[in-house]
């Protein structure tokens, strides 16, 4: 079984979160803060504007984390911090 370490897993919340990029929409990932717990990863993001509808920002955030247990097969919660 692959080792995910917290570089890896904020290699895969970048790389979907570019899937799913928005005209004018760039979310910052800290990734000296993300962490396990059991089977799931925390991943604490932030958008680099408010001016972000929020619930716009926390669909961009659900389709993330769908994609990433649907297609790594990986439990995250991206955060909002």
């Amino acid at each position: 079984m692959n080792r995910l370490t917290r570089q890896i897993v904020g290699r895969k919340v970048e790389q979907s979160l570019a899937n799913h990029h928005r005209p004018g929409w760039r979310v910052e990932i800290l990734k000296e803060e993300i962490h396990r717990d059991n089977d799931w990863w925390y991943v604490p993001v932030r958008p680099d504007e408010e001016t972000q509808r929020t619930i716009q920002y926390y669909d961009l955030l659900a389709e993330v984390e769908s994609e990433l247990q649907d297609e790594e097969n990986l439990n995250i919660l991206l955060v909002p911090a």
